[in-house]
């Protein structure tokens, strides 16, 4: 086969995030909300933002932080019977709201974010322009989205809080001494460089992906024997409290870009499209952690970290979360072996007691140990205990200990 023959030789694609909604809560439309239900929503955020730390958070976390509460009041408001207002008007903080959101819909308050940010644009009739695609371009990102959308309203926020999110995540892997070269240098084999987000909004303007996150790895060797990679993320339904959803999606891109490694010199010996096809499959096999607990749970401890939601207690603990939610899902043991068989409501809940096991492991232990045995180990049992020199199953039992699981 000739070498230029060998364009298009890999293309994986891999759906990693369905939030399936279900008909949990009776719905109205976003629409219904007067301009008097807006101003008193408006006057209890203002009121939980006085009474939390977030009043003295910087100008951008501020305005995320209101309009994604904003966002979420009104899908609170929009979902339930209409005299819930006046049970948010009670709300005093942030604390206060999570554990109202436990009790009033029995569902954690990262759950019924995810419900919010589906919900919202999926009942208005925004009147954006489907035709017009804006692309835009930071130093890590290439996000593109339509003319008049949300995403555009708000696009200084989206490029702020998404380079903050990877420049904290960066900070953090190589705080546990792990190399980021990886990284860097498989941003340069992407399209212009960068990570690629695409802000769908979703809704009765224009039926997309339904509440499909999808996250794209494609790899590609072209005529000059160069190798072209794309990775991007495509969310649907943007609001801000996609925001929330959007971490986890960096998180998961970025921990592929610091573990894949690719030899260019090895590949460009390849005679076949099937060699090249056959080198690519085992280079990704080897990296695409983020569908095992392991990976998944460290996805939401990293985005749980750096939330700005999370950040000022907006979402509880992880472990407040646990705790609601074992009447559902009982603790697991042996958490970082478990398989995904669970739906994927039951995996995100699934996901945190991972999430909180390997925090931890983190503030117990310290970052750079764990990190060593996520990064530089096959993840087995026999791995874990040769770097903590402890039994794995009797530190899963420290931990369940520790919060009265």
């Amino acid at each position: 086969m000739k070498k230029n023959e060998k364009k298009s030789a890999l293309l994986l694609a891999l759906l990693i995030c369905s939030i399936v909604l279900s008909n949990l809560l009776s719905c109205t439309t976003y629409n219904e909300i007067t301009a008097n239900i807006e101003y008193r929503i408006e006057e209890t955020v203002i009121k939980i933002m006085d009474n939390s730390d977030i009043k003295d958070a910087v100008f951008e976390e501020k305005e995320i932080f209101k309009d994604g509460l904003e966002n979420f009041l009104e899908y609170l408001y929009a979902a339930e019977s209409k005299d819930i207002i006046d049970e948010l008007e009670q709300i005093q903080d942030t604390n206060q709201l999570g554990k109202f959101i436990l009790g009033k819909f029995e569902l954690s308050p990262i759950e019924a974010g995810y419900e919010a940010l589906t919900y919202w644009d999926k009942n208005s009739d925004f009147d954006y322009d489907n035709s017009v695609l804006i692309n835009n371009q930071t130093e890590h990102f290439k996000i593109s989205y339509y003319e008049n959308s949300k995403a555009e309203e708000q696009i200084e926020i989206i490029n702020y809080y998404t380079e903050y999110y990877l420049n904290e995540i960066l900070r953090f892997i190589e705080s546990g001494n792990i190399r980021t070269e990886n990284f860097y240098a498989n941003l340069l084999y992407l399209d212009s460089n960068r990570i690629s987000i695409l802000l769908v909004p979703d809704s009765a303007k224009l039926p997309g992906n339904g509440s499909n996150l999808t996250i794209s790895i494609s790899a590609v060797v072209d005529e000059e024997e160069k190798i072209n990679f794309q990775a991007s993320i495509e969310m649907p339904y943007y609001n801000t409290m996609s925001l929330e959803v959007l971490s986890r999606a960096v998180s998961y891109t970025v921990d592929i870009l610091l573990r894949l490694e690719i030899d260019e010199n090895a590949v460009s010996q390849f005679k076949t499209e099937e060699q090249i096809e056959e080198y690519f499959t085992s280079a990704f096999g080897n990296v695409f952690l983020f569908d095992t607990s392991i990976g998944s749970g460290f996805t939401e401890y990293i985005a749980d970290k750096f939330s700005v939601f999370q950040k000022y207690n907006l979402l509880l603990s992880p472990e407040d979360r646990i705790k609601h939610s074992m009447d559902r899902i009982e603790i697991q043991s042996d958490l970082f072996n478990m398989e995904n068989n669970f739906n994927d409501k039951d995996f995100l809940i699934l996901s945190t007691q991972v999430n909180s096991f390997i925090g931890y492991l983190i503030d117990n232990y310290g970052a750079e140990k764990f990190l060593d045995f996520y990064f530089y180990t096959g993840l087995e049992t026999n791995d874990f205990n040769s770097i903590y020199n402890m039994d794995y199953l009797a530190v899963e039992t420290y931990w369940k200990n520790n919060y009265n699981f």
